[in-house]
């Protein structure tokens, strides 16, 4: 963290995977595993306190559509008949989680790459 001129470490120790701020860059979401790259979870962290929630668990790529809704996707445990090659899990669903509500809908939506505008 940068703040008055000097870096400090936020969250020492954990792996955040796929980080994204929100629009204003009031808040950053990330993807965090457990060991052995396993159960997934989403954390969502306020900047400006430096408190982290926990927004849904067994799901990973979070990314920000609006500063009030997220977007990611589900996952589940591979079963012998799935491909799986990059580890014990598979995405399978898509979801919009609701920052003000905190409900969580299934999404048309199928892959995020970006979205506009950047926090800047």
């Amino acid at each position: 963290m940068w703040r008055g001129g000097s870096q400090s470490l936020l969250l020492a120790g954990v792996s955040w995977i796929r980080p994204k701020a929100s629009p204003d860059g009031g808040q950053v979401v990330y993807e965090t595993r457990d060991t052995g790259y396993t159960t997934p979870r989403i954390f969502l962290l306020d900047t400006g306190t430096g408190k982290t929630r926990q927004i849904a668990q067994s799901r990973s790529e979070p990314a920000f559509l609006t500063s009030r809704y997220l977007w990611y996707m589900g996952e589940r445990p591979c079963k012998a008949s799935d491909s799986c090659p990059f580890g014990p899990t598979i995405a399978t669903i898509p979801y919009i989680y609701d920052l003000q509500t905190g409900t969580e809908y299934q999404s048309i939506i199928s892959t995020v790459w970006d979205v506009w505008p950047h926090a800047g």
